[in-house]
């Protein structure tokens, strides 16, 4: 569990990056294929996306 400390120094850093433009990477993938086999395979080992925590 991240401490208040903790939690108050990445808020500044994300700050800090969003002034300065730098934006993190998604989390999205995406897949190009001519081949219906290979997305349907690209499909199928997709993690499904957990729900958030109520």
């Amino acid at each position: 569990m991240a401490s208040s400390i903790q939690r108050a120094a990445l808020k500044r850093i994300y700050m800090a990056f969003k002034e300065a433009g730098i934006e993190f990477a998604s989390n999205a993938v995406t897949v190009r294929s001519n081949d219906q086999a290979d997305a349907v395979a690209a499909i199928a080992s997709a993690q499904p996306v957990a729900a958030p925590a109520a």
